[in-house]
């Protein structure tokens, strides 16, 4: 493990399992489903509304986030995350690859929960695309819910796996820094 990632605090996040979409959705990254995940907090800034309101937000890198590469390996019989990600910086001195998470949480079991309802959304989401008033409104019903339940379950081996590859990686307690929020 790099030197540069002992420097970061350590929490859990939901991460968004994408992979790449081809010609048939434009290209677009097409969501798998979301899991609970360690990850490097590398900047945490407070964005203030014109309203007064405040609103936290976190860029996290997360050590394992190829979802292809795991699902190939998986087609050759193997279960494998690939590399952990490095953290990495642009000419601006940005950190890459980030994303942005609101929530930040301190065990897995929370985090999970949260995983869990942006998982229950997602299903609903999915279903209400089903036009009922098709003839064949049971058929694609049970198409996208199949679909789902197998993805679901791959997702769930993605972050077992993770989750056993990350286990040395401790939850930091104490953050360097803290955060007071004003308000007016």
């Amino acid at each position: 493990m790099n030197n540069i990632i002992n420097n970061y605090p350590i929490k859990y996040a939901v991460l968004e399992v994408q992979e790449k979409g081809g010609w048939a959705v434009g290209y677009e990254d097409v969501t798998k489903g979301f899991i609970a995940s360690k990850c490097f907090v590398v900047e945490t800034k407070v964005v203030y509304g014109k309203d007064g309101k405040s609103k936290v937000i976190n860029k996290v890198v997360f050590p394992y986030e190829d979802y292809s590469f795991f699902e190939h390996s998986l087609s050759r019989g193997i279960k494998n995350l690939g590399i952990m990600n490095s953290i990495n910086y642009d000419a601006n001195n940005n950190p890459y690859p980030s994303h942005i998470v609101n929530e930040l949480y301190e065990t897995f079991d929370e985090a999970k929960e949260k995983a869990n309802k942006c998982n229950e959304d997602y299903k609903v989401n999915l279903i209400n695309r089903v036009s009922f008033s098709e003839p064949s409104w049971q058929y694609q019903y049970e198409l996208l819910k199949n679909d789902f339940d197998k993805t679901s379950s791959l997702c769930n081996l993605f972050e077992q796996l993770i989750e056993s590859k990350t286990r040395l990686l401790e939850i930091s307690k104490e953050e360097k820094g803290f955060i007071k929020i004003l308000k007016p």
